[in-house]
């Protein structure tokens, strides 16, 4: 579980960690929970299942 935790990089080295991070995860056969409010930076990621956590309310985006 990953809470907010590129709050204050700047936008190139979000990518890069981003990129990082999903590189990661297809290789090793993992998954990761990341939360933000900055929901733009997870629409560059395609990723295969999204979800919206909203007044105790889970929607698949």
């Amino acid at each position: 579980m990953l809470d907010e935790p590129l709050i204050t990089i700047d936008d190139r080295s979000v990518q890069i960690i981003y990129e990082l991070v999903k590189e990661y995860a297809e290789k090793q056969g993992v998954s990761f929970l990341l939360s933000s409010h900055q929901d733009f930076r997870f629409e560059k990621l395609a990723i295969k299942n999204m979800y919206l956590v909203q007044n105790q309310t889970i929607t698949q985006l």
